[in-house]
Order: structure tokens, then sequence, then C-alpha cells
């Protein structure tokens, strides 16, 4: 064979061995994006797949896995994906349906798997975070950074930003992103989601989490410890709890928080149930004065206007000297209360009897200054008004605040 024929060969070998070489890459790329598709800690956090996972036929769609960007991104090819599936490293994880169409798990997935994610996590705090001009928060941080702290430690399974709602700063962590699908949770997320300068780091192996833990914490049980490895990413220094520790915080929070409103709502109905403060006054004999024969035209300002011009006194010197008047309109009587029982009184009687005032224009046809069992009746009378009134006004503002808690319990639980 000549010098040029030689060459030929060795390329034709050498293309031959290309497509071989990016195949093998691609199914490389494939078998980490399929061990990880498949793994506990993303089925717990994928809805998607989880659903087909859980499901009566527990596998997964080739078709379906190949609509995926991560997938897409590498290959088209459902036999590259089959491939992939038969790798050595997946043997343990996952296999192919007997008709080569979908992925099925090795070990099925069941739901009662939902938190046993808590042994194996670690909570992340105070990573680092931008502010655009435009307002919006967003991660300065990438999860490979964060993953590359732990990985010492063991494999980590997942790293997890956190993310909630917009709040207006200084409200406690709630964990309302670490709400289990496997629980009746009612309560879901609305309106923009922020950054909350937090992540889950998820270990394959509770060892390996709890290597990790027994260097980096630096809170326990509620409790503020020095770690043995200080983490920092950039300028800021990392806080390290556990998932486990963070959840009982969570509970122990809302109990208490629950336990308070209990007992200003037992507090706010004690007081709606207390009997209202009844009125009560010392009433000083000869302070009022009785009108009789008043005419339809009259009304409470005719009579302010003529005990003003009956005591030379303007209305707002009259309302000063705490001299009131009680009449409805319609009424052909009324009466004249005075604070004390002064020279006005006979003053003002003198000059309503003898017709030099008027109310509203028209003589009173009789006053007199109320004595004995008739001034008492009036008095017990005028306490008793009192009385229904504040009964009256304690029953408004009760039926508002049953109304408003009703209004306040219905917003929370939406």
């Amino acid at each position: 064979m000549t010098t040029e024929e030689n060459a030929t060969a060795a390329a034709d070998v050498k293309d031959a061995a290309a497509p071989e070489k990016d195949e093998a890459k691609i199914v490389e790329a494939v078998v980490e994006r399929l061990r990880f598709f498949f793994s506990d800690a993303n089925i717990r956090q994928d809805t998607f797949l989880r659903k087909m996972l859980v499901s009566d036929e527990h596998t997964v769609p080739i078709d379906v896995l190949l609509r995926f960007n991560t997938i897409k991104q590498h290959t088209e090819d459902p036999e590259l994906v089959k491939k992939a599936v038969k790798d050595e490293s997946l043997k343990d994880r996952i296999l192919l349906t007997e008709d080569t169409a979908s992925i099925k798990r090795v070990d099925p997935f069941t739901m009662d798997r939902m938190d046993d994610n808590i042994a194996l996590t670690l909570v992340v705090d105070n990573l680092p975070t931008k502010t655009q001009e435009d307002g919006k928060v967003f991660y300065d941080v990438k999860t490979e950074e964060i993953r590359e702290l732990f990985a010492q430690y063991g494999e980590v399974a997942l790293v997890k930003l956190r993310f909630g709602p917009r709040t207006s700063g200084g409200e406690a962590d709630d964990g309302d992103d670490l709400q289990s699908p496997n629980k009746n949770n009612s309560r879901k997320m609305s309106g923009p989601r922020m950054p909350r300068g937090s992540a889950l780091v998820e270990f394959e192996a509770e060892k390996d989490c709890q290597a990790a833990a027994d260097e980096t914490l630096t809170k326990k049980e509620g409790e503020d410890v020095t770690p043995k490895r200080k983490l920092t990413i950039g300028e800021k220094v990392l806080s390290v709890g556990t998932l486990k520790d963070f959840i009982a915080s969570v509970k122990k929070r809302k109990s208490n928080e629950e336990g308070a409103d209990k007992k200003k709502e037992e507090g706010k109905k004690e007081e709606d149930s207390k009997p209202a403060k009844l009125f009560t006054m010392e009433w000083k004999p000869g302070c009022v004065l009785k009108l009789n024969g008043l005419k339809d035209s009259c009304d409470r300002e005719a009579l302010l206007d003529a005990i003003g011009q009956g005591l030379e006194k303007t209305l707002g010197e009259v309302k000063a000297m705490q001299i009131y008047v009680d009449f409805s309109r319609g009424q052909s009587h009324g009466a004249i209360r005075f604070h004390e029982p002064d020279e006005s009184v006979k003053k003002l009687l003198d000059k309503l009897q003898s017709g030099e005032i008027k109310v509203a224009e028209e003589k009173v046809e009789s006053v007199i200054i109320l004595e004995g069992d008739e001034e008492k009746k009036y008095w017990d009378d005028f306490i008793e008004f009192k009385n229904k009134q504040l009964k009256h006004r304690q029953e408004e503002r009760a039926n508002r605040k049953q109304n408003n808690r009703r209004h306040g319990k219905r917003q929370r639980r939406n």
C-alpha cells in the first residue's frame, strides 16, 4: 500500500470514529440528566414527573423526556436515550419498559417518601442577591457555587434556590415554599415570587448530610453556634441549619402565633361579653325647667336661641355653661337642663313666664322648675335613656368586631 493509500485509510478510520466519540458524549450527558430526573430529590419537587411516576403505570414515556430542553439540547434521538438508560451507572436506578417506549424506576417512588428529604437537607441562608434599577431582585450566586461548598462531604443530590412572595421586609420565613404536596395544604403562593436569599442543599446519604452539618452549622435547635468551617460566598458569610430544625422552628412560631391570636380572640370575646358600664350621675335639684304648650314650629335651635336671649349669652357661651335641651320636634313639651341650680335658672324662668322671651316667636304656655317626685322621675328617665344608649352602642361595636374578625379569617384563608 502506498503512502497516499495509507493516509487515505487512516482518514477514513478517523472519520468513522468521530461520530462514535460525539455519540458517547451525548449519551454521557443524557445519563447525567436521567440520573437527576429520576432521583428522589427531583421527584419530590417536580410535580409533572411525580404525577406520572406515582400513577398506576409508574413510567415516563421517552417521547415526553425528549421534550425537556435539557435533553433536547443534546439529542432528539430516542435510541440514544435508550442507550443512556442501559448505562452501567444507572442499572440500580432506572430501566426500560418491555416495549422500550418508556422508562421506570427500579425502586418505584411512593408519596410516603415526600418527607424523606428532611433528614438529608441543610438550609443555607444569607445568599447574595442583587436589585436591578427596576426594583427586581435576583440571586447573585449560581447553584454550582453552592454545590461546590458541600461536595467534599458527599454526593449532593439537589441544590434548590428558594423563592417566596414579595414582602415589605422583616417578615419571618414561614416556609410556605416547603409545604409537602403529600399534605392537604390549601394555601398556595400567589403574586410575584422573590428570592428569599436561601437555598436547600440535599445530600444523597444521611451520613454525608450529618458530616456537613457537623462542620458548617451556625444554628442548632434554635440557638446560634460557632461552625468548625465558616462558609462564604463573596463577602457574604452564610448561615447554615438543618431542614429538620427549620421546620420545627416554623411550627413553633406558628403555634405561638396561633396561641397569641387565640388568647387575643378570647380577650376580645370576654370584653365584648362584659355588661356595659352603667351611666350614673349625682343630679342636683332645681336644675330643670319643664316647658309645656310648645308649638309645632318649635325646634331645638329655637329653644337654644331663646336661652341665649334670656341669659344674654351667645350660643357658644350657652354650650360652655353646659345647658342642654331635651326636646324632639313635634312634641308639645320639652325641658331645659342646667348644670348648676344658680340664678340663671330663675332668670330664664321669669323671662319665659312673662313672655319677654318667646320660642319660635310664640309665648310658652307654661314653664316650671321641676321639684319633688316629678323632678326625680325626670332624672330617672334620663339615666335610663343614657343606659339604653350605652347598651345599644356596645352591641353595635360587638357586631362590628365580630364581622371584622370573620372578614379577617376569610382573607387569611384566601
